[in-house]
Formats: structure tokens, sequence, C-alpha cells
């Protein structure tokens, strides 16, 4: 998705004004370029870290989301949780921060494509591939378990295929 007249609008209507034409908004110290993705509790952004001139993926909740102290709560958990695993198959944590009442997840911002998206183009995968990208998952998810995570929204959509060939989530 690429800035146009969809934004501002509800979902993206909590990020502070942008202050140069490329971006959306702005949310804490980033720049928000792009949305890349929204679900039923947040919207994920492509935004730029201006200290340090490198694109991050933020992952903010939406404001009615963000409204529920339990809901604010166990996002912090599962930003700290998954911050502390290192693993090729698992997203990186850069940050965890809120602005304006909406907390928001600076993390990696993975090249590639979805999962769904090579499905919805090739329609199927090799056996080789699919056993592959299987491990690949499984290792991901094995080591979120030894760390007491439980990812609760295994889905194509989300699974990331990395220009190494990886894959990665959280």
């Amino acid at each position: 998705m690429r800035r146009d007249a969809r934004w501002p609008n509800e979902e993206t209507d909590f990020l502070a004004p942008s202050q140069v034409p490329d971006e959306i908004g702005r949310l804490g110290d980033y720049r928000v370029l792009d949305v890349l993705g929204i679900g039923g509790m947040g919207v994920v952004f492509l935004a730029e870290d201006p200290t340090l001139k490198r694109q991050v993926a933020l992952k903010a909740m939406k404001p009615a989301v963000a409204a529920s102290r339990s809901a604010k709560d166990r996002f912090l958990r599962e930003a700290q949780a998954t911050a502390s695993i290192e693993h090729d198959n698992i997203v990186h944590i850069y940050q965890v921060a809120e602005d304006r009442n909406i907390p928001f997840i600076a993390m990696q911002m993975l090249r590639g494509e979805s999962l769904q998206t090579r499905l919805k183009r090739d329609r199927k995968l090799t056996q080789l591939e699919t056993a592959k990208m299987g491990c690949e998952i499984a290792k991901g998810l094995s080591a979120a378990h030894h760390h007491q995570l439980i990812h609760r929204d295994i889905k194509p959509g989300r699974r990331c295929r990395t220009r190494i060939g990886g894959m990665g989530d959280f």
C-alpha cells in the first residue's frame, strides 16, 4: 500500500501529522511511510528510524484496543518475550514504546513475500519447498515455546520469506 487518498483514514488517524511529503505521519520518533497490514487489534507500518537511517516495521495497537489496560499489558509482555529470543526465524525487536497512548513495537523489517502471496501467485509449493518452509516455521515456534511464548495467530499472511531464504515472524 502506498500513500494516496486512502491515508489518513480511521486506521491511521492516530499518527502525529507528517512533517515531509513522503510520509503518512509520525509515531514516536519514527517516520511512517506506508501501511503494510491491518488486523483486528493493530496496524503494521513501514517506517524509518531517522536516527539510524534504517527501515523498520512498526506494529501499533489500534486506539480502541489500546484503551484496554489488559490489552496494553499483554502487548508489552508479548514484545518483551519476543525480544528475549534470538533466533534466525524470529523477527528482532528494537524498541517498545508508547506515543499519545498508543503502544507500538519497532522491529526488524523483513524483505520478501508472505507465504499467502506466494501461494496466490504459484498456487502450490514443491514438496521440497513445503518441507523446508515447514522446518523453518517449526524451528521458530520451537524457539518461542522454549521461552514460554505461544504464537496465537499462525497464518500464511504472517510468514515472510526473506531474501536469504529463511522465514521470520512474531
